[in-house]
């Protein structure tokens, strides 16, 4: 049994693998369609518009809770991230709008970009391959220490010091840096998943670069987030985490049976090596007691002959490395490994897989 693990590979990307990922692309382009259609251009201050509010800051929740359950149940760190990009948005920015509260100005605005800058964070954090667990729980837990601590600093400034207003420039150029690394970790992650084929990667990525494109419009024009594009880019993150969490639940199914076929093989053999030792031992005590019964009339090679027959099968039968369907399990093992980046290969002698 060989394995061989990597960094990052570089692989080729052939047109019709992008076929999905136009597909995926094509669909995005329909939910945004259809949540203009139905949502319209609606006054930010009106009961359908607040109400669409609830429904986003809902789906939000619900996709990031999905996320990072089915992350954690299938061992995905990827998908942990993602999760704790979308909690952050959702926390910053839907939870506040679901609640009826303004659009931050001033201080407050550039503490809302201070924190966002989670979102970035984290999805970048979710593009990156690492071999390293420690060392990527330790880096998540880094982002997300220091952007808290600055957005509360931040917040507690504009907090204790209304009157201190930043100029305008600065406030833009915060929101510019946010919505564009925003977009950009996007982008990474749809080319990320159309050459490794990973549908959660590229759902995730279109998602937010919907956002992106969101509040690139609100910049744009100054008036308020299109809702339409923030319940279609919510929609399609929470399709994307039931579809993960899915495919892990079904796959965490599926390990666990093969797990107990191996472990059941392998508890197999262990009873059928130790019935074997046992009448090894048996069979060397009777032999003993033969050789000293009839060493002395002559008819020892005759009466010994079948048993050491016998004891000769034996031992040729518990020569033989024991056997198990393990190649399935190592088989998983690297498929957890490849959803988190690695280009990890295996080969099991006499797998016909």
């Amino acid at each position: 049994m060989t394995s061989s693990a990597a960094g990052p590979a570089r692989p080729t990307l052939a047109w019709t693998e992008l076929r999905t990922p136009a597909v995926e692309a094509f669909g995005q382009l329909a939910l945004i369609g259809l949540a203009l259609a139905v949502v319209g251009r609606q006054d930010p201050a009106g009961w359908a518009a607040r109400t669409t509010a609830v429904l986003v800051l809902a789906a939000g929740v619900a996709a990031a809770v999905l996320l990072a359950t089915a992350g954690r149940v299938s061992d995905n760190r990827r998908a942990v991230r993602m999760a704790g990009a979308v909690g952050v948005h959702a926390a910053v920015v839907l939870l506040p709008t679901a609640a009826g509260a303004g659009p931050a100005t001033g201080a407050w605005s550039v503490a809302t970009s201070v924190a966002l800058l989670g979102v970035v964070g984290f999805l970048a954090l979710a593009v990156r391959a690492s071999a390293d667990r420690r060392g990527d729980r330790i880096s998540a837990t880094l982002v997300a220490a220091v952007v808290a601590v600055a957005a509360a600093a931040t917040a507690a400034l504009a907090r204790q010091a209304p009157e201190l207003v930043p100029p305008g420039w600065v406030v833009l150029a915060a929101d510019l840096v946010v919505w564009s690394g925003t977009a950009s970790a996007a982008g990474l992650m749809v080319l990320a998943g159309a050459v490794a084929d990973r549908a959660l990667l590229r759902g995730t990525g279109l998602a937010f670069a919907t956002l992106a494109l969101a509040n690139a419009v609100r910049i744009g024009t100054g008036g308020p987030v299109v809702p339409a594009l923030e319940l279609a880019a919510m929609t399609m993150l929470l399709v994307v985490a039931v579809r993960f969490g899915r495919a892990g639940v079904a796959t965490a199914a599926g390990c666990r049976a093969r797990l107990v076929e191996a472990e059941n093989a392998l508890a197999g053999s262990r009873t059928a090596t130790a019935d074997r030792d046992q009448e090894l031992r048996e069979l060397v005590a009777a032999l003993s007691g033969a050789t000293r019964e009839l060493a002395g009339d002559g008819r020892l090679p005759a009466a010994a002959a079948a048993g050491f027959d016998r004891l000769r099968d034996l031992v040729d039968a518990g020569s033989g490395p024991l056997r198990a369907p393990l190649g399935p399990v190592l088989h998983d093992i690297a498929e957890v490994h490849r959803a988190n980046g690695l280009d990890v290969r295996v080969e099991v002698d006499g797998d016909p897989d």
